[in-house]
């Protein structure tokens, strides 16, 4: 509370000795006057930015950075998370779409995905749940839709 009181007496000081000094610059026409007016101006701000660099109690602010790098990993995570329940739904809802424009009818769709180091999202496998006469053409199907990379599970 010292430092503000001070601080701001030492700016109420300077605000009344450059009125002062104002007054008494010359008329004007004169061209000494723009040179004083400019001396003025430069005591009156370099006065203030004394007062405010010579404050040595101002409270420093910083955050913890423990809790900080925690909270980011925690939102990271569940971030992370509901990505991949988004994406495996969203999957399931495109390979049960794909499924049934070729007509078959699968009682359950389930897609496992994972996010790499790099960020990208990689679907580890596939599990269907075909009545097995359409087992094969489901499984080209889902084949076509993602390639030929991803494992595909008849679910039993």
């Amino acid at each position: 509370m010292e430092t503000i009181r001070t601080f701001v007496l030492s700016v109420c000081i300077t605000a009344i000795s450059t009125s002062v000094l104002t007054m008494l610059l010359p008329p004007e026409r004169s061209g000494m006057r723009q040179m004083m007016r400019f001396a003025v101006t430069a005591f009156f701000l370099s006065s203030l930015l004394l007062s405010l660099f010579s404050v040595r109690e101002l409270p420093k602010l910083s955050l913890p950075d423990e809790s900080a790098d925690m909270a980011k990993t925690d939102l990271q995570e569940e971030t992370d998370r509901q990505l991949l329940t988004l994406t495996e739904q969203n999957l399931a809802e495109t390979l049960s779409a794909a499924l049934t424009r070729e007509g078959i009818t699968a009682e359950n769709i389930s897609v496992e995905a994972h996010i790499t180091e790099s960020g990208g999202i990689e679907i580890n496998k596939v599990v269907l749940s075909l009545p097995t006469a359409e087992w094969e053409r489901g499984r080209a199907v889902i084949t076509g839709t993602l390639g030929s990379g991803v494992e595909i599970i008849q679910e039993e």
